[in-house]
């Protein structure tokens, strides 16, 4: 909420309602909502008005299930239950006309005007450290300017991992962060658990690909008793608070909007990322050298590989249907050129290699089928990522394509594929991963990239899918049965070619 303005006037804004509309709404005058809006005038919580200017905005809000006003109400009243369209009446009324607790953003005087004094709020326990995560972020997004955001925060699984309907709901609000173009600043520790980190990229690997957010991973430099706990929203605000493993039983925060003390906690954060290094590195966008170099790197260094693709990975082509595919695509003749030069050089690598190293291909039998019965053509998004336009296969080629991969499944014993519905299980749905066992791992979105070296989220994202690997049944992975149902498709949708 900003300065002067009333809980009212904040849920108009959030739903973009003028005065006018909900004047004309309740049959009063503008004059009457505009004190209301600016806090001049109080709600009556006995008022029939009230009453109908709840009906109004639960009524807005319906065709999102609600997701906005639960938002509001789990936040200011966490731990209560939701459930009824009764319930959500009565808070909503209650949250409207009960006293906001002073904002920690907002200034005062006092008595000497020459002396300012700034809220610092403090936020208790658990519950208090989620409504301080939700204060921060909806400062964060109440704000016209291009925001940044700074965290390093140790504890996390405590407060935010445990409550499922509170962690999706902090997703969600970062989702609106993030497509708002606010800038995000992560530092991490290494000594977490695998489960903790495999959450951590179930969250943000999606939002590392999409760009603004940066993530540092520390090495054990200020390692200690002390596990702290500093959100900064960038000359605005600071969320801070510190435990002592072994003598605090749990965090409490502060949230400050005091200049001194977010210059303070921001000199802090620069002083802890000084210590990390970075876990991804982008790969920029359009920058083809740079591309081909990273994935050429990738295929030249020694190790078992697993691919996970949508679709059957690009560089696994026969060379004539790679090379009718980008003239079919009306690619350039000059980076046809260069893409062919690099298709013949992985492909060296790669015949040596697989004497030696296991390869593991993900496929999702289900999606293929489905695309290929509803599209005439497959979009190939990595191979769109080296064109840099959308590349589209026909489910004939595409067919064409999972032959071969089948014949090479059949000659090399060090290739194997699955070809099931892992994706109902797939933490990373969406995302094509191509990993190199303790060196390496490249993930792609629809037209981005990013590459990482970092053992933390290398090993991670290895001994997930190696595990989701072993978590298959024989029926979708047995080579038989593989090359069985992929003669199926491919029969079934290349007999007109």
């Amino acid at each position: 909420m900003r300065k002067n303005q009333s809980k009212l006037g904040y849920l108009m804004d959030q739903f973009r309602v003028k005065g006018n509309d909900l004047a004309d709404y309740l049959h009063i005058d503008n004059s009457l909502i505009s004190k209301w809006k600016t806090g001049k005038r109080k709600l009556s919580s006995e008022s029939e008005t009230l009453n109908t200017i709840v009906d109004f905005f639960i009524k807005l809000d319906s065709n999102t299930d609600f997701l906005n006003i639960l938002s509001l109400l789990r936040t200011a009243y966490p731990g209560v239950s939701m459930n009824g369209s009764d319930k959500m009446k009565i808070l909503l009324k209650r949250w409207l006309t009960e006293d906001e607790a002073e904002n920690y953003f907002l200034s005062k005087q006092i008595k000497n005007i020459n002396v300012k004094m700034t809220q610092n709020i403090l936020y208790k326990g658990d519950d208090g450290r989620q409504r301080a995560a939700m204060d921060l972020v909806d400062l964060m997004l109440e704000s016209t300017d291009k925001e940044e955001i700074m965290i390093m925060d140790y504890d996390r699984s405590t407060w935010k991992y445990k409550d499922i309907d509170f962690h999706m709901r902090w997703f969600q609000k970062y989702e609106q962060i993030i497509e708002k173009g606010h800038k995000v600043v992560i530092l991490d520790f290494e000594d977490r658990s695998f489960e903790d980190r495999l959450q951590q990229l179930t969250d943000w690997l999606g939002f590392y690909i999409r760009g603004n957010v940066e993530k540092y991973i520390n090495y054990g430099e200020f390692k200690g008793i002390f596990k702290p706990s500093l959100l900064v929203l960038k000359d605005k605000a600071a969320l801070f608070g510190i435990t002592a493993e072994g003598f605090t039983s749990k965090m409490n925060v502060q949230i400050t909007s005091d200049k001194v003390m977010i210059d303070h906690c921001t000199q802090l954060y620069e002083a802890a990322k000084s210590l990390c290094s970075p876990i991804f590195h982008p790969i920029k966008q359009g920058d083809l050298e740079q591309l081909l170099k990273i994935h050429l790197s990738m295929e030249r260094e020694a190790g078992d590989m697993i691919l996970k693709d949508t679709v059957p990975y690009c560089m696994l082509l026969p060379e004539e249907l790679f090379y009718n595919i980008l003239k079919e695509n009306l690619v350039e003749e000059d980076r046809i050129e260069t893409l062919l030069d690099y298709y013949n050089e992985y492909s060296e690598t790669f015949f040596k290699n697989i004497h030696h190293f296991k390869y593991r291909v993900l496929l999702d039998e289900f999606y293929l089928e489905n695309a290929m019965i509803s599209q005439k053509e497959l979009e190939y998004s990595f191979l769109s990522i080296l064109t840099g336009k959308p590349i589209f296969v026909s489910k004939e080629y595409c067919c064409y394509h999972l032959d071969h991969m089948m014949n090479l499944m059949n000659t090399y014993k060090n290739f194997e594929m699955s070809f099931g519905s892992y994706q109902d299980k797939d933490h990373f749905k969406g995302i094509d991963i191509y990993l190199k066992k303790y060196k390496m791992t490249i993930a792609s979105g629809w037209s981005k990239s990013i590459y990482s070296r970092e053992p933390s989220m290398n090993d991670t994202l290895y001994m997930y899918y190696t595990s989701l690997w072993d978590g298959m049944s024989s029926f979708d992975k047995d080579r038989t049965i593989v090359e069985q149902k992929i003669r199926k498709l491919s029969g079934f949708h290349s007999y007109d070619v």
